[in-house]
């Protein structure tokens, strides 16, 4: 056998056993490694665990209305929740705020939305939303509705922090890129968290819809290379049942409450259709991320900080009760 078949041979075997090595050390020892992000949970608790516990005791003592106990109950037991603006009282101004921030990128193409892409943007999407706490807009009004904030202090189990909005807009053609979060995925940052998806166009099959395998589907055993993305034929790999997926679909207006960290989920996979989906996410202060990132300016809930002020002031003078 010549020198260079040898050298061939070797790189076959050692390429492989090198990749198994790196993987098996982001799973354990990574920024949210099975074993670093104890570590990280510990250092948030000695840093803000007065804080922490202030926030779990008001979040004890608020009365729920039925349908913040139903979403929260919902979110425990599969992880996810159906519902729309109409069931849960919301304005429907929301939904005419979004479609005008889109209306200008309609017919954009993924060319085109390519050569537009901010900062907090991606190949597959372009987030319209670059507002901050600047001005009063419909999305915080309908995000920061009681019954919302209600469901999530009760299944987080402490007075949310909003830490991120997020209008995405999805041009036709992305299914081919299989990139990022078009890949299976949970969101590792969090044990648990409450992210709210609104649609702000009907969205079908062919407009790469959110898709999601229930909690009871999603177990982490199964995570073979977490905490990275898969395909779909590894998702049959790894032995999770494909018949049990459940796609968010449906008219202008339908929301889902979701657990994205509890959820194995994937979408903005786009055939024909392109698709304009509002995401924002409520967090607790415990968290994964490593102790170095929560510095003052970098809290979870700096990011939009007279907001949670404001919902903060709301648990404390029991101004959601009855709502």
């Amino acid at each position: 056998m010549s020198a260079a078949v040898q050298g061939h041979s070797w790189k076959q075997i050692l390429r492989p056993m090198l990749a198994g090595v790196r993987g098996w050390r982001e799973r354990y020892f990574g920024e949210v490694g099975y074993l670093t992000r104890r570590l990280h949970r510990f250092q948030v608790a000695l840093a803000h665990g007065a804080r922490i516990r202030r926030r779990r005791a008001l979040a004890a003592r608020m009365p729920l209305t039925p349908l913040a106990r139903e979403i929260a109950d919902a979110l425990e037991s599969r992880g996810y929740y159906f519902t729309s603006l109409a069931a849960l009282g919301a304005d429907p101004a929301v939904l005419q705020y979004a479609q005008a921030l889109g209306a200008p990128v309609a017919q954009k193409s993924a060319e085109d939305v390519a050569a537009m892409r901010t900062g907090k943007s991606k190949l597959y999407w372009l987030d319209l939303f670059q507002d901050k706490e600047d001005r009063p807009n419909p999305i915080l009004d309908f995000i920061t509705m009681p019954v919302l904030l209600q469901a999530a202090a009760r299944y987080l189990g402490e007075v949310p922090i909003l830490s991120y909005i997020s209008l995405f807009f999805t041009p036709p053609g992305t299914a081919q890129l299989m990139i990022g979060s078009q890949g299976w995925h949970r969101d590792n940052e969090q044990m648990r968290q409450m992210k709210i998806f609104l649609l702000a166009h009907p969205v079908d099959s062919t407009a790469g819809p959110s898709k999601l395998l229930p909690k009871p589907y999603s177990s982490a055993r199964d995570y073979r290379n977490y905490p990275g993305y898969f395909t779909d034929e590894q998702l049959r790999e790894f032995g999770f049942p494909e018949k049990e997926i459940v796609e968010f679909t449906g008219d202008a207006g339908s929301v889902l409450l979701i657990d994205t960290s509890a959820l194995f989920h994937c979408g903005s996979r786009t055939l024909a259709q392109p698709r304009l989906q509002m995401i924002a996410a409520y967090h607790p202060m415990m968290s994964n991320l490593p102790y170095r990132v929560f510095k003052t300016a970098q809290l979870p809930e700096a990011t939009y900080p007279k907001t949670n002020e404001k919902i903060l002031r709301a648990f404390e003078q029991g101004a959601l009760q009855g709502s």
